[in-house]
């Protein structure tokens, strides 16, 4: 046996990857490199454990229901999955963890071996990372404090610990039951001298999650002891005194009682930890062989393998051997014909991990169908991030229709009638609001798609992330559009059909750019490299290329392939600096793109479209090569449940998913020399590339056998079998897939939408004066319908008309409903804009700037008669980030000040607080300043959202008023992002004369 150590150094050059980049070991038989029984050997499960990947290194099987892993960090965002490669400490191992995600849950029942009695003593313990192993379905590490060697495997549903305990010890177990989230109930109770079974209720993301054990050991308790304080269980085995060092436990779990989880235990093949890693290693063994690579680096194997592996891990199995599970209403259901799976990461893992899955795993495809039918049963609505029969609402859009769509669209299906009832239930906001009337659940968790409904896309000024929301949504809509059209359902397809071009309503032909719109108008200085509200985890250049269902009407939009291929050179080549609040999720940037996290994950694929594929190939390979490494810091950004990982598989492959649900695979550069697909239909479809791995570039391509000149695949084409020929080069064959003939196809002609009229005005809705508005439509053919009621002093006037060119000056308070008009008369969505005239003389000069992300509109904004409410992510509050606020109030005239104040806002889980103090200064000239008053906060740092009105009554004669309100500047020391910048957030000062 040869060890084999390998050192990587790369260029990074421009490319941004957050995270220290390290160097680990690798280390591995010289036999074992191209074996297929030792394919396990390839996958590093370290990977990704480090920077802002997320992903952990214990024991899983392929979807299991057990993830036995160490923990090594208890809050923090990079301690999501529980571990952090650059942590010393152990504090045991639990058995659940979540893969890659951004937020935190799960880490239950930890077991702490150690040799010590004291149930109350600090068990963790240090460990060096030479002494630490993983390998898939396998963790191993020696924990110094206790010299006790540890080795952790996993099946299905059942964990195995076996811990070697030194000579003369104590062999004792801690099961820690109040271990990382806010525990709300334990219980456990002894059934037999070898086993424990218990339960744990707590609350962190899922805010109800429940996890029954049965753990049964190789020896018998000698003594059991529970701390009530701690809820901490102590297991003695005796003394090691002759030799008998190994003390192994067997853990299964169960979301339905302790009985659930002695029957999954009992239900286990495996009796002992040897047995358990054996089957370990056959399922990864078995899963792993799905896909079968040949040629190319050693590293890119490692890669490729690690992320297969990451790919597999969840969702994971949810209901037990019996087929019992707890559902999404908290009561238990039972299955017969599928497996139960949770965790479903669906704003991230519809992209490309299911669409991976499609092809290599169509059983458990199915499986999830059945999954989402019967979460849609119980909950009324479709998964959006379902975690442990518990609904997070966390990202946007509904992506459980999308990934529905498209097992439905690929022939994974299950019940027709139930599918397309639940994809209406949920993406229609007013039958969603009467079904879940009739289920008697009051929330409707709209996220905008009521406001989507009625205008046609989601304005700025009422819902947050307003373009990203408009743009997922829109491509919902495609789907259900899709399965629809499937079903022969012709009324339900052209409605949802029109739905899907609602991006349309965003688009603003001055920019080019997909822009928020708020009271109809695109929002002045937009910069499309800005992370605000108005998007999530992502910015203008992010989104304005996600319309994956309606790419060829983009690029028309745009100005043709030319412009739209410059528009992309644009993102790629531009710098890599963004601009507004900081978003740890945005990494692995290459100019504006943003591999580090979903939104962008398609761009580099869009080349092809434009009838460039040459750069995609470019591109696709450069991002493959420089941001995917086999260290730990391997990944640029959270794994997400396995899609960034996927995203490599597929990308090395050579095909990707821009648009899953219509089944076409764009063409990449494929980074192997072959690779052979096991279908689960008995086939096989290869992918034979020789000399890939220094060759980036498509000369030519055949499909079994003949000459094939498109630039995507199809799903039939992969699932039929068969075999698809690169001919690779190092030189760009730029009329490769140039032809319009030969591009995937993503444009959408039926039903086509008259796109909703876009407003242009200088300054706030609010005036003193006279305010000009335009009103312009996207197509200059287009007419525009006009009602307008105007406030007079004497009464109301209205007034309809219609017309080419609208420019309105506007004297009064005015509210105006528009719509845009085809020349065949066919009618957009009605649009409202309100307009408020406020009295004259008054002005605020402010002389502290504000964040321009959160700018409320402008200066004018304190003193626009508009309040903001609580939901300060709307824009109409004020930021000042890290920095005090002051400014002063022209009156426009001396008068005698009755009542002044200034609002403000906390909300300390978004780092905002309400100011220390607000001082008030009074002057008749702007220059001597008299009667300075000091309002305290008198509330609690700690309360979580609040609004107040610093408010003083001077009653003194004055023209102008100081408003001074003193930042705190940094957080709290408890609070959980300590010493970062703090934000005070106002609008609207008030002065009563």
């Amino acid at each position: 046996m040869f060890l084999i150590v390998f050192f990587v150094f790369l260029p990074l050059q421009n490319i941004k990857i957050m995270g220290q980049k390290q160097l680990i070991f690798i280390l591995l038989s010289l036999a074992a490199l191209n074996t297929t029984a030792q394919k396990t050997t390839l996958v590093n499960p370290f990977i990704g454990t480090d920077a802002h990947g997320h992903t952990y290194p214990g024991a899983v099987a392929p979807f299991g229901m057990v993830q036995l892993s160490p923990d090594t960090r208890l809050e923090g965002w990079d301690g999501c999955s529980g571990y952090h490669w650059t942590d010393s400490i152990i504090y045991g191992f639990s058995h659940t963890h979540l893969s890659g995600t951004g937020c935190g849950d799960f880490c239950d029942i930890l077991f702490v071996p150690t040799t010590s009695l004291d149930i109350k003593a600090d068990n963790f313990s240090f460990f060096r990372k030479e002494n630490e192993k993983a390998e898939a379905g396998f963790y191993s590490v020696l924990l110094q404090k206790y010299n006790i060697a540890v080795q952790l495997t996993a099946t299905e549903r059942c964990g195995y610990h076996s811990y070697t305990y030194p000579a003369d010890s104590n062999r004792c177990i801690i099961i820690d039951l109040k271990h990382r989230d806010e525990l709300l109930d334990c219980s456990w109770k002894q059934e037999d001298d070898n086993t424990i079974v218990g339960m744990r209720r707590s609350k962190a993301w899922n805010e109800n999650q429940i996890v029954y054990f049965a753990a049964r050991f190789s020896l018998p308790l000698k003594r059991v002891k529970f701390d009530q304080k701690t809820k901490r269980l102590l297991l003695s085995f005796g003394k090691n005194r002759k030799k008998e060092g190994v003390v192994e436990a067997y853990v299964a779990l169960s979301s339905v009682n302790e009985d659930g989880a002695l029957r999954n235990l009992k239900a286990e093949k495996s009796k002992t930890f040897s047995d358990a890693r054996k089957e370990a290693q056959d399922l990864w063994i078995k899963e792993l062989d799905k896909i079968k690579v040949e040629g190319g680096s050693f590293q890119n194997r490692v890669k490729f393998y690690t992320a297969l592996y990451h790919s597999l891990i969840c969702p994971n199995l949810y209901s037990d051997v019996n087929g019992k599970y707890r559902g999404m209403d908290n009561k238990i259901y039972s299955t017969s014909n599928y497996q139960r799976y949770h965790v479903f990461s669906l704003w991230d893992t519809y992209r490309t991990l299911h669409p991976l899955l499609s092809i290599i795993d169509t059983k458990r495809s199915l499986d999830f169908v059945n999954t989402f039918l019967d979460i849609y049963k119980q909950s009324g609505l479709l998964p959006m991030w379902e975690l442990a029969n518990f609904e997070t609402y966390c990202m946007i859009g509904e992506h459980g229709a999308s990934v529905l769509s498209e097992l439905y669209m690929k022939g994974i299906r299950a019940n027709d009638k139930l599918t397309l009832e639940s994809l209406i239930n949920t993406l229609d906001s007013e039958k969603r609001k009467t079904n879940l009337d009739k289920m008697k659940i009051n929330d409707y968790h709209f996220f905008g798609l009521d406001l989507f409904d009625k205008y046609g896309f989601v304005p700025s000024e009422k819902e947050h992330e307003s373009v990203s929301k408009t743009l997922e949504y829109s491509y919902n809509m495609y789907c259900a559009a899709q399965v629809a059209n499937a079903m022969g359902q012709t009324a339900l397809y052209n409605e949802y059909i029109a739905k899907s071009q609602s991006w349309k309503n965003l688009f603003n032909p001055s920019s080019g750019f997909i822009e928020p719109k708020e009271n109809n108008r695109f929002l002045p200085n937009f910069d499309p490299r800005q992370i605000d509200r108005n998007y999530t985890e992502g910015n203008g250049w992010h989104y304005t290329f996600y319309v994956p269902h309606d790419i060829e009407t983009l690029i028309n939009m745009v100005g043709g392939d030319k412009k739209f291929i410059a528009k992309l050179d644009s993102c790629f080549f531009t710098s890599s600096q963004t601009t507004g609040r900081n978003q740890a999720d945005v990494t692995g940037l290459i100019g504006q793109y943003s591999q580090g996290n979903e939104p962008s994950q398609h761009t580099a694929y869009l080349y092809a479209y434009a009838g460039a594929a040459y750069r995609t190939q470019q591109l696709v390979r450069l991002i493959m090569d420089s941001l995917y490494t086999y260290n730990p810091d391997g990944l640029c950004g959270n794994d997400d449940a396995g899609q960034m990982s996927a995203w490599f598989v597929m990308s090395a492959l050579g095909f990707y998913p821009v648009n899953p649900v219509d089944g076409e695979f764009v063409i990449g550069s494929p980074l192997f020399d072959k690779a052979i697909i096991t279908l689960e239909n008995g086939k096989t479809f290869t992918v034979n590339a020789p000399g890939a791995d220094k060759k980036k570039y498509v000369k030519s391509l055949s499909l079994n056998g003949k000459p094939y000149d498109k630039s995507y695949i199809t799903y039939n084409d992969i699932m039929k079998g068969g075999r698809l020929d690169f001919v690779m080069s190092s030189e760009p064959n730029e009329e490769f897939a140039a032809d319009l003939k030969a591009r995937s196809h993503s444009k959408n002609i039926s039903n086509l939408i008259v796109p909703v009229p876009y407003l242009e005005y200088i300054g706030t809705k609010s005036f003193d004066s006279i305010i000009d508005v335009s009103i312009n439509t996207l197509s200059l053919r287009d007419s525009v319908f006009v009602i307008m009621n105007q406030k007079t002093d004497s009464a109301n006037e209205n007034s309809n008309f219609k017309s080419q060119n609208v420019k309105l000056s506007l004297e009064n308070t005015a509210e105006i409903s528009v719509a845009a008009v085809s020349p065949a008369g066919k009618m957009s969505k009605m649009i409202t804009s309100n307009f408020i005239k406020i009295p004259k003389g008054r002005s605020v000069r402010i002389l502290t700037k504000y964040d321009n992300q959160y700018n409320g509109g402008g200066d004018f904004a304190l003193i626009d008669n508009l309040k903001g409410d609580e939901n300060w992510r709307l824009g109409a509050w004020q930021g000042y980030f890290g920095e005090d606020f002051a400014c002063i109030i022209d009156l426009g005239k001396e008068d005698t000040l009755r009542k002044v104040s200034a609002n403000f806002i906390q909300d300390a889980n978004a780092w905002i607080f309400l100011p220390l103090d607000v001082t008030y200064s009074f002057s008749n000239d702007a220059k001597t300043w008299f009667q300075t008053t000091t309002v305290p906060n008198k509330f609690d740092e700690r309360l979580p959202k609040i609004i107040y009105s610093f408010a003083y009554s001077p009653n003194v004669p004055c023209r102008y008023v100081k408003v001074e309100a003193r930042n705190r500047k940094t957080l709290p020391e408890w609070h959980l992002s300590a010493g970062e910048k703090a934000w005070i957030m106002i609008d609207e000062v008030e002065a009563e004369n």
